[in-house]
């Protein structure tokens, strides 16, 4: 199994302009009236914090995010009219399901490397092999710090962690929280399970990793773009 990346991009750009997108929009934009909602909220009770004791750096951190947010009207601003300036900040990205539940809800293997994503092969096998270290099926050797993400298995949604280097084999690797649909899972030859998802590529903070919201889309979007 093979992935063109520069096809999968172009039939998402592609997806993104239809009206079928729009649960990705509501999923990585808030709108004006949520944002003034928003600061209405967080500025009072950041200075309420304030007067604590114990919870007066969280107060300052709302407030100071509240203020900012109004100086520099960011608050005003429409997301989704700025990501459609800003399209490098929206990419798809294929996962590899690692760990699912009943509440389908999982962890999933990816890379915003390019050369990671098209090697759809090397992910099959690497979220295999985790899934193992995960039921402790093989040894944990030289995977400890890895193991010792995978057993922190609360879902906490749109999380994205780093593979530790020594399971990595020198590649960039993250362990991606995400929400999926059934009806929208790909299973390959190989019993590997895939989805599809548009994610934010956002820096914050000095982090090497995007963050941002990362949210499924159909697996008819990439289709053409994954050759078996």
């Amino acid at each position: 199994m093979r992935l063109d990346y520069d096809r999968m991009d172009r039939q998402f750009r592609k997806y993104l302009e239809t009206p079928q997108s729009e649960p990705v929009w509501e999923a990585v934009t808030n709108s004006v009236l949520f944002n003034i909602v928003a600061f209405a909220i967080l500025l009072p009770v950041g200075l309420l914090l304030i007067c604590t004791i114990v919870f007066v750096k969280i107060g300052a951190s709302l407030v100071y995010a509240s203020v900012a947010g109004f100086v520099t009207l960011e608050v005003f601003r429409n997301d989704r009219k700025r990501l459609e300036k800003h399209p490098e900040e929206i990419v798809p990205i294929v996962l590899a399901s690692i760990i699912g539940s009943r509440a389908d809800k999982g962890l999933f293997l990816g890379s915003f490397s390019r050369s990671v994503q098209e090697d759809v092969n090397f992910l099959a096998r690497k979220a295999k092999e985790f899934g193992e270290l995960y039921v402790g099926a093989i040894q944990p050797g030289a995977h400890e710090e890895l193991v010792e993400l995978l057993n922190d298995d609360v879902y906490i949604g749109s999380r994205r962690r780093v593979v530790p280097v020594a399971s990595a084999e020198g590649r960039q690797l993250i362990l991606f929280d995400v929400s999926f649909n059934r009806r929208d899972l790909h299973f390959a030859r190989d019993d590997t399970v895939w989805i599809a998802t548009a994610a934010m590529v956002k820096n914050r903070g000095g982090n090497d990793v995007p963050q941002g919201q990362i949210v499924q889309i159909p697996w008819s979007v990439v289709a053409e773009a994954v050759v078996i």
